[in-house]
Parts: structure tokens; sequence; C-alpha cells
């Protein structure tokens, strides 16, 4: 008799755990958050600025640490240190960020080569377009596979970012206008470490 219960209970068991379907997180079907956001991960970056010949003159670290979540209309948001470190949320479409009170869709995700879509930012509008989702990057962290994306105003590159599913932005560059108009590297930021929780 004892046998037999071990037995119901042994089929039970199985089937229980047969029909439950595992939670797959947002943004892709391998379940890779693009930006693994959750409280205490952390990210350090160093980053260079770089005058109009894109030669470097200064160097340093920064560290974005997820202090905080928050729940804004049903939706789980993050924030991190530094302060200014705006509210980020992953969606099924990609990462959100809030701005002046208005969440804007800043990295598509999933997303295919191609796509594009806009955003305001500080009153400012941004045409942003998917370059690749297979680039390969070596960073300080080490090798990742990434989405690039260029984001445009007034026809002119501002900003391309390279993000790593499961891991977060990998490469940031921010671009400026040299005196003759020509774009250049001002700042770039580079993934020397992570910790996710």
């Amino acid at each position: 008799m004892k046998s037999l219960v071990i037995t119901v209970i042994l089929a039970l068991l199985l089937i229980t755990l047969s029909s439950c379907k595992k939670s797959n997180p947002v943004g892709s079907s391998s379940g890779e958050q693009p930006w693994p956001l959750h409280v205490g991960n952390t990210w350090v970056y160093r980053w260079t600025e770089f005058d109009t010949n894109e030669v470097a003159l200064r160097t340093g670290y920064d560290t974005t640490i997820v202090t905080r979540d928050t729940i804004i209309a049903g939706n789980t948001w993050y924030q991190g240190v530094p302060a200014s470190t705006s509210l980020l949320r992953n969606a099924s479409d990609g990462v959100w960020m809030m701005s002046a009170g208005h969440p804007i869709l800043v990295w598509k995700y999933p997303a295919t080569v191609g796509e594009s879509y806009t955003f305001v930012w500080a009153g400012t509008t941004y045409q942003c377009w998917v370059q690749a989702t297979d680039t390969s990057l070596t960073v300080p962290e080490g090798t990742h596979t990434c989405h690039e994306y260029r984001s445009y105003s007034y026809s002119q590159v501002q900003e391309v970012d390279y993000l790593s599913p499961g891991t977060g932005p990998v490469v940031e560059e921010f671009y400026d206008q040299s005196n003759s108009g020509r774009p250049f590297c001002s700042e770039r930021l580079e993934l020397v470490s992570v910790s996710l929780e």
C-alpha cells in the first residue's frame, strides 16, 4: 500500500511538472531581457572623452547600480545610481525609459535590421534605426554579440548604442559636430564589468 501511495504521488508530481510552463522573460524567444533590470544589478563603464579629431582627452569610470523598483500604471520600473539614471523597464517590444513623465521606447527588442522608430527626448525628436543584430564587440568585460542602434536628429547621427541581450548596454557612443560640420565621436562608454543578481 505504501509503494502505491508513493507511485501515485510521483505520478501526480510528474504530471504537475510537465504541465507547468516556464515563464519567458520579455524580449526574445530565448528568454533574455534586453537589459536585465533587477535591484542590485551593477554595470561599470569606462568613459573616454574625445576632441574633434577623436583624440582622447580624458577617461574615467561610471557605475550604474539598480537601487529600487516602483510600480507605475501597473508596470515595474527600475531606477539606479547615479541619481540621474532615468526610470527604465523591459517590455515585450524593448527597453523603455521615462522621459518627463512619458514612457519612450529607446531600444526596440526583438528587432530586425532596417527597422526604425522615433522618440522624443528633452524636446528633441530622434529617429532610431536598427543597424545590425549580430555585431560582435570586444570590450574590457569580454566579447558580446550586440544589437546596434543609431539615433539621428536633424539628419545627424547623435548616438550609437550596442546592446547585448541578457547583459545590457555594452558600448555607447555620443556624437557632436566639429566647426566644419563633420560629425565626430565626442564620448564613448565601454563595459568593464557587470554583476547580475
